[in-house]
C-alpha cells in the first residue's frame, strides 16, 4: 500500500520554552496523550473550533433588501508537540499556529533547514527583500527546478526571506518550503516523524 503524502508545518521552539509556555493564554484546549508505542514523547492539543461571521456579510447585508442569512466560517486547529534531540517542535494543524505566542519559536528555522537541505540545483521559488532606499519584496518562481543563480538575486542588496525546493535526501521529503516555519511535503507515517 502506498503511503499518503502529508503537508506538515513545524516550528522549533526556543530552548527555554515548554509546550505550556508556548501557548497564548486567551483560549481553552483539550490535551491528548500520545500512544505509548511511538518512538518519541510529546502531546497533542486540540483547540476548540472558532466560529466567525465573514467580514463581507455586513457589506452584503447593507445592500440586500433582506438579511442574507446566518453565514458562519468554522476553523479547526490542533498542535502536536514532539520532543526530539533535546528540543521541542510544534507541528501545527489548521489554525493552530495562531495559538502559539509569536516569540516562542526560533526565527528563520524553516528557512535555515530549507537552504541547508534542498538540492542547490532544484530550487523552485525564492522570496526576497531588496534592501534599498525603496524596499522591494519579490517572489520569484521558476517553471522548473533551477539553481539559485537563476533567480537573479543580488548578494549585496537582496535578503532571502523564504525558499522552496526539492531536498537532497528524498527520504526527508518531496518538497520543503522554509520561512519562520518549515513546511514539509512527504510520504510519511507518524512513526517516521522524528
Amino acid at each position: 500500500m502506498q503511503q499518503k503524502t502529508y503537508h506538515l508545518t513545524v516550528r522549533l521552539l526556543k530552548t527555554n520554552v515548554s509546550a505550556d509556555s508556548a501557548l497564548k493564554r486567551d483560549f481553552s484546549s483539550s490535551q491528548k496523550e500520545l500512544r505509548s508505542d511511538l518512538p518519541f514523547q510529546g502531546s497533542i492539543l486540540v483547540l476548540p473550533p472558532s466560529k466567525n461571521e465573514p467580514d463581507w456579510v455586513e457589506f452584503l447585508n447593507s445592500c440586500s433588501a433582506s438579511d442574507i442569512g446566518n453565514i458562519i466560517n468554522r476553523g479547526s486547529s490542533a498542535i502536536l508537540f514532539v520532543e526530539a534531540s533535546n528540543r521541542l517542535f510544534a507541528f501545527t494543524f489548521g489554525y493552530g499556529h495562531h495559538s502559539l505566542s509569536p516569540d516562542c519559536h526560533e526565527t528563520d528555522f524553516g528557512l535555515k533547514v530549507t537552504l541547508n537541505s534542498v538540492d542547490p540545483d532544484k530550487i523552485d521559488a525564492v522570496d526576497a527583500k531588496t534592501i534599498d532606499e525603496n524596499m522591494l519584496t519579490t517572489v520569484r518562481q521558476s517553471s522548473k527546478s533551477s539553481t539559485i543563480e537563476s533567480f537573479g538575486l543580488n548578494v549585496a542588496s537582496d535578503l532571502v526571506r523564504a525558499s522552496t525546493g526539492v531536498p537532497k535526501d528524498v527520504n526527508l521529503a518531496t518538497r520543503l518550503t522554509g520561512r519562520e516555519a518549515l513546511q514539509i511535503s512527504a510520504k510519511i507515517n507518524v512513526t517516521q516523524l522524528v
